[in-house]
């Protein structure tokens, strides 16, 4: 596998990394659902093992999914692997606990100890600011930083992350916000946390930093930040995993459950795109998998992406895209393919970035 350097981290890590949201099983947050239905323990720490034997070494979770139950998990995996030889990166902001606000310093200090005990390891490479709402004007802000910068000099953390621009979840409904809102308040943000990585959602069908005025690449590669790509797959909606005619029924606690995406309507103009991409580059799901992470990757050199699992297959499958690129022409055929995709759904991705 191909290895990218993260920014001014310096770390190396193979070009498609592991998201582990997903085997954090069915949950609730924020009074949402949140988390992911048809996970298996065994077979979530069998894909990981998976995973490092073929190459991947950047794991990627958060202390709500399962609120600890992925990091528990990879801490079954960190018992068994060189640490040395894993990059780990989780976050900390979508679960305040008994604290006023998530980003309370207590509460932060309480959730980064609480994460390297699930994980059973002395440090975390890079935790991340999990979202961007730190109350009104950004009272909590500095407190914020100055919490998670004190983890840094301590040694706890190696680098700080950010998420990319994005609504935070309990706020959507109530003050939604356009692209230009978002853009322009992760550029605020940033500029106080000065973060060495962010994560940023983008696939075929969320193309928002394509365009120049959001060109979030441009500004990671100006201020030698890292940048990892999640939903690469869009959660499995671009590999024609689901049926139109069979509309898939998720579990209690499984964030898909009402989103718009997944409805009989939508997977049918989808997969009417998905159709066109299939006669280029094959029919297959390795085919579709490879098309739609070779995308993502090919948007920056300096760039990795973290996809989900819930098996060692899809392990398999994932990673056995790594080093097979497309070439320009490719890139330009899907954008061609996938433009108008949204609007003729008639909403952004899933409503927005799903409560992460």
């Amino acid at each position: 596998m191909n290895h990218r350097i993260l920014g001014r981290t310096r770390l190396s890590v193979g070009e498609i990394g592991i998201g582990c949201w997903a085997i954090g099983g069915p949950d609730w947050n924020l009074r949402m659902e949140m988390g992911w239905g048809g996970t298996d323990d065994t077979l979530s720490l069998a894909g990981l093992h998976r995973a490092f034997e073929l190459g991947a070494n950047y794991f990627d979770t958060a202390d709500v999914y399962g609120h600890g139950h992925s990091e528990r998990i990879l801490g079954a995996f960190l018992k068994e692997v060189p640490r040395e030889q894993v990059v780990l990166g989780t976050k900390v902001g979508y679960f305040s606990g008994s604290a006023p606000y998530a980003y309370h310093p207590l509460h932060m200090r309480h959730q980064l100890e609480m994460s390297l005990n699930n994980f059973g390891t002395e440090y975390v490479d890079i935790y991340y600011f999990h979202n961007l709402y730190f109350g009104r004007d950004n009272e909590h802000l500095p407190d914020a930083v100055d919490t998670m910068r004190r983890f840094l000099c301590e040694g706890k953390i190696r680098a700080i992350g950010q998420r990319g621009p994005h609504s935070y979840a309990a706020l959507r409904n109530i003050h939604p916000h356009t692209g230009d809102d978002k853009y322009q308040h992760f550029l605020r943000i940033a500029s106080v946390i000065e973060p060495a990585v962010i994560q940023v959602r983008y696939n075929m069908i969320s193309p928002t930093f394509d365009e120049p005025q959001h060109d979030i690449f441009a500004w990671a590669q100006t201020h030698d930040v890292g940048v990892i790509m999640n939903k690469p797959l869009a959660q499995g909606l671009l590999i024609d995993k689901y049926d139109p005619g069979k509309p898939p029924a998720f579990v209690d606690g499984d964030h898909r459950r009402n989103k718009q995406w997944f409805r009989p309507d939508a997977l049918r103009i989808l997969q009417s795109r998905i159709t066109t991409l299939k006669k280029r580059f094959g029919d297959r799901t390795e085919d579709l998998v490879r098309v739609a992470l070779q995308y993502c990757l090919a948007r920056s050199t300096d760039a990795c992406v973290a996809v989900g699992f819930t098996n060692p297959s899809q392990i398999e499958t994932n990673l056995a895209a790594a080093d097979r690129c497309l070439s320009q022409e490719d890139v330009e055929f899907i954008r061609t393919v996938m433009s108008g995709v949204n609007a003729e759904i008639g909403g952004r991705f899933i409503k927005e970035e799903s409560a992460r």
